[in-house]
Formats: structure tokens, C-alpha cells, sequence
């Protein structure tokens, strides 16, 4: 616990632009797009350091650590750790030990972090004309200029700068593995990028973190590698759906998307604005695993085959993921922030996908409600573990887990007053309610005591859940603005009870931190939060709830953002609903007999809980795709020379097999 804690610490604490992988190449992506946009010209270095880990000062390390105030127990772990390391070598003739006290552990899942602490200050050199861009030991100079000159001359000066702060580090850049690409479509044969007095080679392509950076930014070169990767994937998954004895068609689905789809996926967000003859050969490339698990014809409609297996196309899967990374860099305040407040002010996209969904999605962007980070991580920790949250929310309202219908209403209205004149015989009494209706959602309280009503109308894409976590914020508020002493708050929200207890919904959801910090500032024991049933004749439940469904035919009365959680739901609402809008469009020309079945492509296979062999699963999924080798099919592939049945002289289509052929009856 301690060194998960620690961890966490170490993390929080820093302020550099250092990103995660996943982001750091969108990070370079949109500030050289920004770049051109603008006018100007960049040119990018991209670093490598000789020895990164292992050429690390761990005593400069450990005072780097003391200045930024690192906890003094942290600092004294990480000397034990880093100045004490034992390794041990087995042979033959016996086993060799060795104590190692400089550089970082590779491997160690905390190097990466200490190598960003010990590299800080070497974004302090950033300026307008030269960025810093790094993840752990990978580095990368953007320069930029009104001229490839004038850009040349800015990364030259910064390089130099660069390589003095190094080497106070003890750290050295190789020339020789290091690379520049001028990302322009003039001339660059007279550029001339040098360190220490070494050239640094110019390039047209360079792979940096996993992507491939071509100077024309239009991603071929990307996809064309990661289609080379992938494609070499699907002769596994023909060995796996091989024979009678194959895999299930679901668990190959499964497999495909986890050994094919997750390398298209990698940097996605980034080539989505890529060429649409780029973009189908991924599309390509996923219908053949599914067609390999689904053992589909290959005149199968592709949108039939998808909606069959509950995949999304490739181009609505890439804004999927694009979308939800847009929403948690808006409620997380990612660095990646600063180019979709950018791009949302001056509505106006910098050349990159990213800000072109940002303009195309900006209606859920800015509902997003942004998090609470003005109490640091060990603050929240320390308070986390004050006071148990087993003490204040009861999910349930008897020792035993009854579910509401296991009892009747009087059984209910029972036990509440059991609980209400024993329990809480001493506290005032909130209850609270939200109701969502075709017309809008809406949170009410009613107070007991004073017998007032609150109620408001709030964002309609609040789900039911974070309405009535709302309703418990508000009572909360309600009570401390009341001066009240001992308060409980009567719920009929379970699953909101249980988010409260779950410790993840403490960085998810702003409105179970805005009631944790309101629960912080009370004396102790002196709020409680209740379940009870609802709908079962408690009075002050059923004033709650008859007002929040009269306030939901109201407009809206209090604006908010909405969750992190509500935001992806109503994202993935939307790409879905786009989904099934190209579905039916395309269902117009093609499969139209598939369309007859299924109106609207689900996210689940559909097979999904029905039990089935292969075999059978094989037959049905070409049945209800509508291409099968029948007669006509065959006619249609010039296999026959007519489409006619040898029996009944008729068309010999699908539904002449299925439904009026004699010839299949048995």
C-alpha cells in the first residue's frame, strides 16, 4: 500500500509537459498542425538519449526529489531502492551478486516517473519559437518559423541549449540515432541540423512512440504499416476457425478485435482525416476476420456482416474513440485540452482530425463537467481513509440485502419505521428523489422539519442515477446551510448508495467528490445517508417523488455539466445512432432481405446467449444475411447457366428453398 501510495504521489506531483504515450503523439500531431495553420513552418528532432535509465545520477536524482518537496518518507524508500539494489546472475558454478546503486531499474514501472522528475527542468528551455515534447526517455524538439530558415536556425540554437542542460544530468544525446523531419513540401536538401557539432540526418519518415510520422502528415505511410502488422494476424484465426472443431464464431470475433482491431486503433485519433482510399483497407481488414469467424460469403454486404457480429465500421470506431478521448481530456484537463479550447473559441479546426471532431462534437464538449483538482492526491488519500463510508451510507435498510420485491409495501412501510424511530430517532429528516420522463429529468428534496420542497430541472442526459446523487449533494447542502445536528438523508437510490461507497467514483464522477468534500467538512456522525424502497407509501418519499416528476415537465432550471460517465454514454449513444442511420441508408441497395430481420444493427452479436453449434451457427448467419448458394446466387457468379429450380421451374432464391421448395422440406 505504501508503494502504491507513494507511486500516486510522485505522479500528482508533477508539472511538466510529460503525457502518456497514448497522448503524446497527438500532443505533436496538433501543435505541428497548429503550427501550419498559422502560417509557419516546423521542423522536428527527434531525440535519443545514450543510456537514458542507466546514466542517471541517483544522488542528483534524490536531490531533485527534496527540492519539489517530495515526502521525506518517499525520498528515504527510493534511497533504500535505488542505492541498495541487489543483482543476482545464476550460472554453472555458482551465483554472482552485485550491488547496484546508479541509474534506474528497467522495467520498473516507477523509473519512467523518476526519469520525468529528473528530466523537469529541461522544459523550462521551451519557448514560443522551440517545444519540448517528452514521454519518459523519448524526446522530441519542435521548432517552428515564419521560414524553413528561420526554423532551422530556432531548433539549432535550442539543440545546443538542450545538450548543455543534458549533460549537467550526465546525459548525452547520439546524433547518430537521433532524426529530423522538416514537415513541409518544399526543399530541404540545404537544411543542416547539427549537435555538438555532429549533423543530425534528415528524414522523410520517423517512428516515434509506435507511430510513423511522415513529413506530409497525411498518414499513409502509418496505415500502410500497420495493415502490413495486422494482415499478417489473420492466417491465426483462419488456423483457429480451421475444421469442425474450430473456435466459436464470438471468441474469434474476440480475438480478431483484440490482435487486429487494437493495431488499428493505435494512434487513431490522430489518421482518421487520412484519405478515404487509406481508410477502407482498414475497413478491408476487419471485414475478412469477421468474415473468417462468421464464415460468410464473400458477396455478403459489408454493413449486413457488421451488424450481424455488433461491430461498428472502422470510420465510426475511430471517432468513437476519438470522441471519448475528447471528453476525458475535457473532464481529466489533459494537456491535450489546450487545442480543443483552442479549437471550440475560434471554431475553427488546425488541420487535424482531433479539432475537426472537436468542431463536429462540441455540443456534448461543452457539457462536460471538468474535475475537481484543487485538492491534491495525498489530501485525498489522507481524508479517504478518516473515516469509514460503511458508517454513513446504508445501502440497505435491515441487516439483511432484501430486494424491494421480496416484501410487501406494509413490510416495507414496517421496517422504515423500525429504522426511522430507532436509528434516527434524533436526526432531521431530508428525503430525496429524481425522476427522468419523455419530457426531462429533474431532482426533488423535501425537508421534514420545515416541511419545504426543493426541486430543479436539470441537463436531460443526466442518467437516472447521477440525478439522484445530485438530489443527495443538494440535501447535504441543504442541512449545512440549516445548521442542522444530526441529519439523514432518506434515498431510494441503491445504485447511487453504492457509488458513494465505490472508491473509483471519487475521480469519475464530480458529484460524489463534491459530496465527499461536503461529508469532510461535518462533524463526525453527523450525517447519515439512507436507502429505502421506493414507491411503497413512505410519505416523505412520495412527496420527493411526485415532485421531481412535476418539475421535469419544466425547463431546465439549473445548468450543470454533466458527468464523465453521462458524457461517454451519450457519446456512444450518438455513434451508434449514426451507425444505425448509414445502416438503413445502406440497406436501401443492399440486403435488403437482411434488413427484413433486422431493423436496427445491435452492439451484440446475434447469437449472443442462445446456444448453438458452429455448424449451425454457420447455416443461420447465411440465412439471415441472405446469401447462401442457391441457384440464383450461383447464376449470379455464372456458376449455372439459368436460376431456375430443376422442380418447381421457378426463380430458386432464398425464399423459394426456404418456404416452397419440396425439394428442402427435409
Amino acid at each position: 500500500m505504501f508503494t502504491l501510495i507513494s507511486l500516486r504521489n510522485l505522479q500528482i506531483r508533477l508539472r511538466v509537459s510529460v503525457f502518456l504515450s497514448c497522448k503524446t503523439e497527438k500532443v505533436f500531431i496538433n501543435s505541428i498542425c497548429e503550427t501550419k495553420t498559422q502560417g509557419n513552418e516546423a521542423i522536428v528532432a527527434f531525440l535519443d538519449v545514450k543510456m537514458a535509465y542507466d546514466s542517471v545520477n541517483t544522488t542528483k536524482l534524490l536531490n531533485i526529489l527534496t527540492n519539489l518537496q517530495i515526502p521525506r518518507k518517499i525520498i528515504s524508500w527510493l534511497y533504500e531502492y535505488l542505492r541498495h539494489r541487489v543483482m543476482r546472475l545464476e550460472t554453472e558454478n555458482g551465483e554472482i551478486e552485485r550491488v547496484v546503486s546508479e541509474g534506474l531499474p528497467q522495467g520498473c514501472p516507477v523509473s519512467p516517473i523518476l526519469y520525468n522528475f529528473y528530466t523537469a527542468a529541461l522544459h523550462e528551455l521551451s519557448d514560443d519559437s522551440c517545444e519540448l515534447v517528452q514521454f519518459a526517455d523519448d524526446f522530441a524538439v519542435i521548432a517552428k518559423g515564419d521560414t524553413l530558415e528561420l526554423a532551422e536556425q530556432n531548433l539549432n540554437r535550442f539543440l545546443n541549449k538542450l545538450a548543455d542542460r543534458l549533460k549537467e544530468l550526465d546525459l548525452h544525446i547520439s546524433p547518430q540515432k537521433s532524426a529530423v523531419v522538416p514537415f513541409t513540401s518544399k526543399r530541404v536538401d540545404h537544411l543542416r541540423i547539427k549537435i555538438g557539432g555532429q549533423t543530425v540526418e534528415i528524414v522523410n519518415t520517423h517512428l516515434y512512440l509506435g507511430y510513423k510520422m511522415d513529413r506530409t502528415l497525411r498518414h499513409r505511410k502509418h496505415i500502410e504499416a500497420v495493415i502490413r502488422k495486422a494482415s499478417e494476424k489473420l492466417n491465426l484465426l483462419k488456423l483457429l476457425a480451421k475444421g469442425t472443431e474450430g473456435a466459436n464464431p464470438e471468441t474469434l470475433i474476440k480475438v480478431g478485435n483484440a490482435i487486429i482491431r487494437s493495431r488499428i486503433e493505435y494512434g487513431a485519433s490522430s489518421y482518421g482525416n487520412a484519405a478515404d482510399t487509406i481508410l477502407n483497407k482498414l475497413q478491408v481488414l476487419q471485414n475478412n476476420y469477421i468474415r473468417i469467424a462468421m464464415k460468410y460469403l464473400r458477396s455478403t454486404p459489408v454493413h449486413v456482416l457488421l451488424a450481424e457480429s455488433g461491430q461498428l465500421p472502422i470510420k465510426h470506431r475511430i471517432e468513437a474513440l476519438t470522441k471519448k478521448e475528447m471528453i476525458r481530456s475535457m473532464y481529466h484537463k489533459t494537456p491535450l485540452i489546450r487545442f480543443i479550447s483552442k479549437t471550440l473559441s475560434m471554431e475553427m479546426p488546425n488541420g487535424s482530425f482531433f479539432s475537426e471532431l472537436a468542431i463536429k462534437h462540441m455540443d456534448v464538449l461543452y457539457q462536460v463537467h471538468p474535475s475537481d483538482k484543487s485538492v491534491a492526491w495525498e489530501t485525498r488519500m489522507k481524508f479517504f481513509h478518516n473515516f469509514d463510508l460503511k458508517d454513513i451510507v446504508q445501502p440497505t435498510i435491515s441487516e439483511n440485502d432484501y430486494k424491494k420485491t421480496e416484501h410487501s409495501r406494509l413490510v416495507w412501510q414496517k421496517l422504515f419505521e423500525e429504522v426511522n424511530g430507532t436509528k434516527y430517532k434524533d436526526h432531521k429528516r431530508i428525503y430525496t428523489d429524481a425522476s427522468k420522463t419523455p419530457r426531462g429529468t429533474a431532482w426533488a428534496i423535501y425537508d421534514e422539519g420545515d416541511r419545504s420542497v426543493i426541486a430543479e430541472n436539470i441537463n436531460n442526459n443526466y442518467s437516472i442515477m447521477n440525478a439522484e446523487l445530485q438530489a443527495i449533494a443538494k440535501a447535504i447542502e441543504h442541512a449545512k446551510m440549516k445548521n442542522y445536528g444530526k441529519t439523514v438523508v432518506f434515498t431510494d437510490s441503491r445504485s447511487a448508495c453504492k457509488s458513494l461507497m465505490n472508491n473509483t467514483s471519487l475521480f469519475e464522477n464530480f458529484i460524489v467528490y463534491n459530496i465527499y468534500k461536503d461529508i469532510k467538512d461535518m462533524r463526525r456522525g453527523a450525517l447519515k445517508i439512507q436507502w429505502i424502497p421506493s414507491h411503497t407509501g413512505i410519505q416523505g418519499n412520495e412527496i420527493a417523488d411526485q415532485a421531481a416528476v412535476s418539475k421535469t415537465y419544466d425547463k431546465q432550471t439549473e445548468h450543470i455539466g454533466i458527468t464523465l460517465g453521462d458524457a461517454l454514454a451519450l457519446s456512444q449513444k450518438e455513434i451508434w445512432y449514426d451507425w444505425s442511420e448509414a445502416y438503413k441508408a445502406l440497406s436501401n441497395s443492399k440486403g435488403r432481405w437482411h434488413y427484413e430481420i433486422l431493423k436496427t444493427p445491435e452492439r451484440k452479436i446475434w447469437f449472443k446467449d442462445l446456444t448453438l453449434r458452429k455448424n449451425q451457427i454457420k447455416i443461420l448467419n447465411r440465412i439471415r444475411s441472405g446469401h447462401t448458394f442457391t441457384k440464383e446466387r450461383r447464376a449470379l457468379w455464372r456458376l449455372e447457366d439459368d436460376d431456375c429450380c430443376e422442380i418447381c421451374l421457378e426463380r430458386e432464391d432464398l425464399k423459394h428453398a426456404l418456404y416452397i421448395c419440396p425439394k428442402y422440406r427435409n
